[in-house]
């Protein structure tokens, strides 16, 4: 499992040590909902997947022992990842709320305009989204933002500054 990186990773080739090798994207804060670390436990690490989903680890090795297909692999990815969001929904109705409100404003929406928003103070929308996301609000609004330049990398004829103008990043250094 690799965490957020914030710098550029480079995967080495070492296919006689590591058998299988996928990669899954998550949202921000989607990992959270599914294993409960904090971005940062994971931010520029790669655990084992063993270390923190046990589980998902041991049954792709039974899958993989038994020259599984793709198609196994996936469907054993699947029933992990829909078994665990099924068990970790988010029970809060207002956090549902606020992270849809946030998300709509494409992160653009700081802590005081959430405040007038949902009629409710900072300290309590950052304690909901720390149990629901285990990050504060701006945390979660700076992953929605970035993720939004990257996105937009990939289809657009837009220049860097016109992007980050887009995502809200207005300082330039001088």
């Amino acid at each position: 499992v690799w965490g957020a990186t914030t710098q550029v990773v480079n995967v080495s080739n070492d296919s006689e040590d590591v058998p299988l090798r996928v990669f899954v994207e998550f949202l921000p804060a989607g990992g959270y909902t599914l294993w409960r670390e904090s971005q940062e436990t994971l931010t520029n690490k790669m655990v084992k997947t063993q270390e923190i989903l046990p589980k998902l680890n041991n049954e792709l090795e039974r899958v993989v022992t038994e020259n599984g297909t793709v198609d196994q692999i996936t469907a054993v990815f699947d029933k992990f990842f829909l078994n665990r969001l099924e068990k970790s929904k988010i029970q809060d109705n207002f956090g549902i709320q606020v992270i849809g409100k946030m998300s709509a404003h494409r992160g653009l929406l700081n802590t005081k305009g959430l405040e007038a928003v949902t009629h409710y103070s900072a300290r309590h929308i950052n304690r909901v989204l720390n149990k629901e996301l285990g990050m504060s609000a701006k945390k979660f609004n700076r992953l929605l933002r970035i993720n939004l330049v990257l996105k937009k990398l990939e289809h657009t004829e837009m220049t860097f500054s016109e992007l980050a103008a887009y995502a809200g990043y207005y300082d330039q250094s001088h």
